[in-house]
């Protein structure tokens, strides 16, 4: 009889730890980094830029923020920037994270400065397996962007 309870006891945790995980649609907080592909359209010309890491950070408050690390969105800018587009809405499902957003401010540099003049519009994207991919327009500027999550650093 013991050997049953104790049978009975462990099935229990077992299907209350799978409930848990499989029936969990929401992606938990913490980061991804991916290594890519940055496109932006400029005077009419699409400018690839190679080897651009984006973080993917999944935030406490339910949203996603993607972080472009030391970027430079055409070759003649003067200077890298890490830029932050914040508290886009996601929907995590079958594995898959669909991410949207528009009238996002994104910020740079470590205090957050504000660059309204780049607002964030028609913003879709995907993280599925270990790719990520998306477009936006940064104000007038379309970008997008895809490439492969990179392993632990």
């Amino acid at each position: 009889m013991k050997k049953l309870s104790f049978i009975a006891a462990i099935m229990a945790l077992f299907l209350c730890g799978c409930e848990k995980n499989s029936g969990n649609d929401e992606q938990q907080p913490g980061t991804l980094s991916f290594s890519g592909t940055m496109s932006v359209i400029f005077r009419g010309e699409t400018v690839p830029t190679d080897d651009v890491k984006i973080d993917v950070s999944y935030e406490e408050d339910g949203t996603l923020s993607l972080i472009f690390n030391q970027v430079k969105f055409v070759p003649q800018m003067p200077v890298s920037l890490d830029v932050k587009v914040a508290g886009i809405t996601y929907i995590y499902k079958d594995g898959v994270v669909t991410f949207a957003g528009d009238g996002i401010v994104p910020t740079y540099g470590v205090v957050d400065a504000e660059m309204p003049e780049y607002t964030v519009t028609g913003l879709t994207g995907t993280i599925s397996g270990n790719k990520l991919r998306f477009s936006l327009n940064f104000g007038a500027v379309p970008t997008s962007y895809e490439g492969s999550q990179l392993l632990s650093e």
